[in-house]
């Protein structure tokens, strides 16, 4: 109907187009007083078809993009997902303590909430990056449901990645929900600690970045309100870079500008030095569903690094 509608607008327009012309040039004949008409009618459509244009048309690009970015989409986003998950993390925490040797400790907690139907049970996975291994690791899982018994299972996939499983029994339904925690405790050499181990990856080409940067990242695969990323390093750990956050799709390490950019002007991102120790930390109001976020730095050089480790 609305083609109808618009070519039969179009011959209308054209054909008195046409013969206003005709008749301004001489080529058709025509009294003075409706070749005057015809003019008036052809001036009033092209005002309207000005006026359509001016009100369909975006000359606002760059505002529309900002707006995209602002955290009321997250927020739209979040409530779309939500109803097709049928159920929430209303918070995900996530902190790195790292210690000197590259060893250190991980606390992951969870703020579940069924929003539609039940749900039984709920897994995580954790990976290594690089060519770096789990060895002697030790991972403890503790949780609480109302009413509910939260049992776990750990499921190892080789020596690079870990499943976690926690169980609710019975299901948790609509209103319902339940916390937990996942604790882990790393051996030495999880983390590199110098410069010129990072490189040495690179070289290898099985580190994720192209620049020597360690990380930690937490990709979120459920819609969520709130992340909360932390990670404290040695004290006295003297590290480098210009910008200490980032965000991209998965596993891609393709920054993804629009909810970069968000992190920045929101000031998501903030650093903490105390006690000669520097906390980087991630607090992010309805994140996005399907990216990875990223604390990062570059470590010191090793000679460096070895002279810490000495006092």
């Amino acid at each position: 109907m609305k083609k109808h509608l618009f070519y039969t607008f179009l011959v209308i327009f054209a054909l008195t187009a046409l013969i206003t012309l005709l008749g301004i040039s001489g080529a058709l004949d025509i009294k003075d007083q409706h070749l005057n008409k015809l003019l008036y009618a052809l001036i009033l459509e092209v005002i309207g078809c000005v006026i359509v244009l001016f009100k369909k048309a975006n000359f606002f690009d760059d505002v529309d993009k900002n707006n995209a970015e602002s955290p009321d989409i997250s927020v739209e986003n979040f409530d779309r997902l939500r109803e097709k998950f049928g159920f929430i993390f209303n918070s995900v925490g996530w902190k790195e303590d790292i210690l000197i040797d590259g060893n250190g400790k991980a606390k992951t907690s969870f703020e579940l909430e069924v929003v539609r139907g039940e749900l039984s049970s709920r897994g995580a996975t954790f990976n290594v990056s690089g060519d770096s291994e789990y060895s002697d690791l030790k991972i403890d899982i503790s949780g609480t449901a109302d009413g509910h018994k939260v049992e776990n299972e750990i499921i190892r996939h080789g020596n690079r990645s870990i499943e976690t499983l926690v169980r609710f029994s019975p299901s948790l339904k609509k209103g319902e929900k339940a916390s937990y925690e996942i604790t882990r405790e790393y051996a030495k050499g999880l983390f590199l600690m110098t410069y010129e181990d990072i490189v040495k990856q690179i070289e290898k080409k099985v580190w994720g970045f192209s620049e020597p940067f360690e990380f930690t990242a937490c990709t979120l695969t459920i819609p969520t309100k709130k992340l909360l990323l932390t990670v404290n390093l040695p004290p006295g750990y003297q590290v480098s870079g210009k910008e200490f956050f980032d965000v991209f799709i998965v596993n891609s390490y393709e920054r993804i500008d629009s909810e970069f950019k968000r992190i920045k002007e929101s000031k998501f991102f903030s650093s903490k030095l105390e006690n000669n120790t520097l906390a980087l930390s991630l607090c992010i109001e309805y994140p996005e569903y399907g990216m990875t976020y990223v604390l990062k730095w570059i470590p010191p050089p090793k000679a460096q690094y070895e002279k810490l480790r000495t006092l």
